[in-house]
């Protein structure tokens, strides 16, 4: 109805998506629930049967009104459900950290004092493409690769995602319909997977070998395929600018059954003894890890 007093105009549908598929129906008031978020784009589309259209749509809105009234009503934290994430310790600090990487003065190229930088000895961002090829890093932090997304003058504020579409155009009347032929006018445009630029563990480091070799005796023994749970905490790995290091302190393999190439997890009923066992040593669930091994004979 906004839209409507605004625009003037009469006769027309909002929809969410370009295609016209989902429309947004008419509202004089804000009802949770649509799935409408501040800055998101719906599409208007010219509509035939004005009267009827609108009669149908003020009756859906007093029977959705009372309906968001009762259930705003009989469950009032059901609307809007709180989520209380809580950052890992390690992510705290390194959103907070400075994470530049410090570069002392060369003799040789700088010409000033001590207490001056210049563009051989100032600072470099921790997403710095020549310094992590020349220190052999091949993947962001995830922290880096944040930084590198808000960077900027808009600092990510208007950062667009690609408006992907993978429909074959309908119409063509130069073949049959899909999936009896389809051509180059009317098939989607190739899409090319890029791999992850970044990662979120930057390095997995076990307290001891025996972890490891303990885990590893299974398919030793039988030569059938194991999986486990990681337990352990996270700190910072300052080999590479902003990273993550998972520390390793104990696998625990579930209850699983499983053979030469397959492995079938069971329901397991001391998963939540586990955690809490994990928990009162301030260890926590950081991964997985699986063999995949074949024996040579």
């Amino acid at each position: 109805d906004s839209v409507q007093n605004a625009l003037k105009v009469d006769g027309f549908g909002l929809f969410k998506e370009r295609s016209f598929l989902t429309e947004l129906q008419a509202s004089g008031t804000q009802l949770v629930g649509t799935s409408l978020k501040h800055g998101d784009l719906v599409y208007l589309k010219q509509m035939a049967g004005t009267s009827s259209r609108r009669t149908s749509t003020t009756v859906l809105d007093s029977q959705a009104f009372k309906t968001s009234e009762k259930a705003s009503n009989s469950h009032p934290n059901s609307a809007r459900p709180s989520i209380n994430v809580v950052e890992d310790e390690v992510d705290q600090a390194l959103s907070k950290a400075d994470g530049t990487i410090k570069r002392e003065r060369d003799s040789k190229l700088c010409h000033h004092n001590a207490n001056g930088r210049c563009v051989h000895c100032s600072a470099l961002e921790p997403y710095n493409e020549a310094y992590l090829k020349e220190q052999n890093i091949k993947h962001l932090s995830f922290h880096s690769y944040i930084r590198k997304q808000t960077s900027g003058m808009d600092q990510g504020k208007y950062f667009v995602f690609d408006d992907i579409n993978c429909r074959i155009k309908p119409g063509c009347r130069e073949h049959p319909p899909w999936p009896k032929g389809i051509c180059s006018k009317c098939q989607p445009s190739a899409i090319t997977l890029n791999r992850q630029t970044y990662r979120h563990v930057d390095n997995v480091m076990f307290e001891n070998t025996k972890i490891v070799e303990r885990f590893l005796n299974y398919w030793r023994t039988t030569g059938h395929q194991r999986m486990g749970y990681l337990y352990g905490t996270y700190e910072q790995h300052t080999d590479v600018p902003l990273g993550i290091r998972a520390k390793v302190a104990a696998i625990y393999e579930p209850p699983q059954e499983s053979t030469r190439d397959s492995i079938n997890i069971q329901p397991d009923e001391g998963a939540d003894d586990v955690d809490a066992v994990a928990n009162a040593l301030g260890l926590k669930k950081i991964g997985w890890i699986f063999t995949d091994l074949i024996t040579e004979d």
